[in-house]
């Protein structure tokens, strides 16, 4: 609910947004077909073999075979013969995938695993391409010309797309990726509103509120708290917090109310079968165990055992973008301090430090759940930490240089380089075998 200071305007931007999203599309289509026929072609036999595919086509076979409804839209996990609900999940991740299945079951009559790893990549896509328009209109927002600014903003969805734990998603979806696209749409609008800020805007702002908590309700709550916190401190007046109340808070409330009512109804329908998922004390690790880790710290220096969750080969490939983070954190500060000096538009620091800050509320409060799987939380936090590195910081570096172009054409390279390597930190995580292509 940022307001534009009342000594400077907003600078336009000519681009229209659909046009602009197809583009951002188009540029991703070239990612997604490049990895689903180099890294990511996998056969069905290898998807069926993998421990995420596997739980993932469970919980969505459960649901056409016994309805939606009939666990509550909650996921199902375990055996055939001893099925759970799993209560740790509000199972909206899992919705676009079952009607995709579902659908091809009624036309088939079969399964097709490689479809449902196709439709977890598209979701991958149109993600990475809701960061690629939010980096773009940031960086316009700075000044930065047009097609500079594309450049910038291809640079960070494609850094983002081959990001190991996101090509990962090709196994299993997450509600993580869910959140970050919703997210993504929520910062689009409040960029929008600088200019425009009407009714509905802000019910559409609810919408992506709802939906972003519903997708990822833990993450839901710190994107909100952090977003909150930074606006009210930057514009503290009261109609900021009631746009705040109306605009987040309440359709918050509305996915949690929703949440707890599966569990609830879940309770009535199949009083049979159990319900399992991790305590609030186990993932904030306040029940004081030590088997899994010893404090914060272990978030970063603590992954070895994450690592012993992956076959013995692949585990010195895991987590290998320590340079990455280094060069993103120096980029936020160096974003941070041009803020404090007015050269950088509030709304980039928005952007940023509300997707920074979701993670960083999400790993002090859940740490433990953070330090076993690291693999599913750092997405959160490439995130933002992209957005600074390809766009924001560069953005403002380039204004110092008078627009001339080189720090446009040096993070182009970078993120072509950046893109490479974590395509082979993940083909060596998850090699293709040529008897799996030549077994299909």
């Amino acid at each position: 609910m940022l307001e534009p200071a009342r000594d400077s305007q907003p600078i336009p931007i000519p681009v229209r947004t659909l046009p602009l999203m197809l583009a951002f599309l188009a540029v991703g289509s070239v990612t997604f077909i490049f990895t689903l026929s180099t890294v990511n072609n996998h056969s069905a036999a290898a998807l069926q073999m993998n421990a995420g595919a596997a739980r993932q086509h469970f919980a969505i076979r459960y649901w056409i075979e016994h309805g939606y409804f009939r666990s509550a839209g909650l996921g199902v996990r375990g055996t055939t013969d001893k099925p759970y609900l799993y209560s740790s999940s509000t199972g909206g991740s899992l919705i676009s995938g079952f009607v995709v299945a579902k659908l091809y079951s009624a036309v088939t009559g079969r399964d097709s695993w490689r479809l449902l790893a196709l439709h977890n990549q598209l979701v991958l896509l149109v993600a990475s391409s809701l960061i690629g328009l939010l980096a773009f209109r940031l960086a316009m927002r700075a000044g930065t010309p047009p097609l500079h600014a594309f450049v910038l903003a291809t640079s960070a969805q494609i850094a983002h797309f081959t990001f190991p734990d996101n090509l990962d998603l090709v196994w299993e979806i997450t509600g993580r990726v869910w959140w970050l696209s919703f997210a993504a749409i929520f910062l689009l609008l409040e960029d929008r509103a600088l200019e425009n800020r009407s009714r509905a805007l802000m019910v559409a702002q609810a919408v992506s509120v709802f939906l972003l908590t519903y997708m990822e309700y833990i993450a839901g709550l710190t994107f909100i708290a952090s977003y909150a916190v930074i606006t009210l401190l930057l514009n503290s007046d009261r109609l900021v917090v009631r746009r705040l109340l109306r605009s987040c808070i309440l359709p918050m409330v509305l996915a949690l109310g929703i949440f707890a009512g599966q569990k609830a109804f879940a309770s009535v329908m199949r009083p049979d079968m159990p319900k399992e998922g991790s305590t609030f004390l186990f993932r904030t690790g306040l029940d004081g165990s030590t088997q899994y880790y010893k404090d914060h710290r272990d978030i970063a220096a603590g992954r070895d055992l994450a690592r012993a969750n992956w076959p013995e080969n692949s585990r010195a490939n895991l987590f290998q973008w320590q340079w990455l983070f280094l060069a993103g954190v120096t980029a936020v500060l160096t974003m941070l301090v041009a803020a404090m000096r007015s050269l950088i538009p509030p709304i980039a620091v928005i952007a940023v430090a509300s997707l920074l800050g979701a993670y960083v509320l999400y790993a002090a409060l859940f740490s433990q759940a953070v330090v076993i799987h690291p693999y599913l939380y750092d997405v959160m936090l490439v995130a933002p930490l992209s957005l600074a590195l390809f766009v924001v910081a560069p953005a403002f570096l380039e204004s110092l240089a008078s627009q001339k172009g080189i720090v446009i054409v040096i993070v182009l390279f970078l993120a072509m380089w950046v893109s490479m390597v974590n395509l082979r930190d993940y083909a060596v995580r998850n090699p293709v075998k040529v008897s799996e292509l030549s077994g299909r």
